[in-house]
């Protein structure tokens, strides 16, 4: 997207957002990419030229906050979510 600056863009970044749970999406099916990592994000990450352009997080930790805390013009959206993806707010990651 960049060399060509598809819509515009001069500088592209990648956010993957996964469940924590999804093990099945973290597990490296091909042998030719194990060398590079031991799941699908250690691999892209190695892939990635630029450190700071690809960022994986779990979906509970991204949304899960805004879930239980919702600003009030979210609220609409905070329950919904809450009904849709109940596990967002069961497996909450848990801060010390």
């Amino acid at each position: 997207m960049e060399k060509a600056h598809e819509l515009c863009a001069d500088r592209v970044s990648v956010l993957h957002i996964e469940p924590a749970h999804n093990t099945d999406f973290q597990r490296i099916t091909s042998p030719r990419l194990e060398c590079l990592g031991d799941t699908v994000v250690g691999v892209w990450q190695r892939l990635v030229t630029a450190l700071d352009r690809f960022t994986s997080i779990d979906t509970e930790t991204l949304f899960g906050p805004m879930v239980t805390k919702p600003a009030p013009e979210m609220q609409v959206w905070a329950t919904y979510i809450g009904a849709r993806y109940p596990w967002v707010l069961h497996d909450l990651p848990t801060r010390s």
